[in-house]
């Protein structure tokens, strides 16, 4: 009896979860620009509240910002996509967008050019799980068939193998995640982030701009500046970056 009222508890709760979030869903679908954004931010913090992710949810608020011309925001918000898809193709075409864009913004090599970097953001929570669920297998079927009722030793080499594979795959991308290094991105209202000469807040030597939504490398940080080598060396404002999402799993 006990079990029944704990499974039809979990149910109801289960339930009442789905179906704010999908009254949030429908709330953001009917809401105009520029409350749009905040609908679609309060299911993402929601969800989040709920232990589940999507990534509809992240282009529909980039495509929000997108209008509203707030470009950094948007491909922050493609970048956390990419991150929530279950299948790795589909990251692939989010991170090809986010490229796109910053071909458009500045016309050299993208940050997203990187084959390395791309891989980093491909290996998330659900690719993991999947990498795990096959190591489990693998090994069960290895240890069956040495040690089942049929016990063919003769046959374990190839599963070996392929467990090899697997491990050497799932652990060479889990270590390119937590080491590759993480870009920011530009960010201003005005749309254009000064480069100054030195680290220094009374500097006004701008040697260029750069447009907001770009994604750069910080080489060192100085008194609430950043430096950067490309495209042009340099000294950013922190204040004018936002740190690269990135999902924990």
């Amino acid at each position: 009896m006990k079990n029944r009222i704990l499974l039809a508890l979990a149910l109801f709760t289960s339930l009442t979860f789905a179906s704010e979030l999908d009254s949030l869903w429908d709330t953001a679908l009917q809401t105009d620009s520029p409350d749009q954004a905040k609908a679609w931010i309060l299911w993402l913090e929601t969800a989040k509240q709920q232990h589940t992710s999507s990534a509809s949810p992240h282009m529909n608020l980039a495509a929000t910002y997108w209008e509203e011309k707030k470009v950094a925001e948007a491909v922050e918000q493609i970048l956390l996509a990419a991150q929530s898809r279950t299948l790795p193709w589909n990251s692939w075409s989010d991170l090809s967008l986010a490229n796109e864009i910053q071909h458009a913004l500045v016309s050299q090599n993208s940050v997203l050019d990187s084959l390395g970097f791309r891989m980093s953001l491909l290996w998330n929570r659900d690719i993991f799980q999947v990498w795990a669920c096959s190591v489990f297998w693998i090994s069960f079927l290895i240890l069956y068939r040495k040690f089942g009722p049929s016990n063919r030793t003769g046959y374990q080499i190839p599963y070996l193998m392929l467990l090899v594979a697997v491990v050497t795959t799932g652990l060479g991308l889990e270590l390119n995640r937590r080491f590759i290094k993480e870009p920011l991105i530009l960010q201003d209202p005005s749309g254009l982030v000064p480069v100054y000469k030195e680290a220094k807040a009374e500097d006004i030597t701008k040697v260029t701009e750069l447009p907001t939504g770009l994604l750069i490398f910080s080489q060192a940080s100085k008194d609430g500046f950043f430096k950067v080598d490309e495209p042009v060396p340099g000294w950013i404002e922190s204040k004018m970056t936002i740190n690269f999402p990135r999902p924990q799993f």
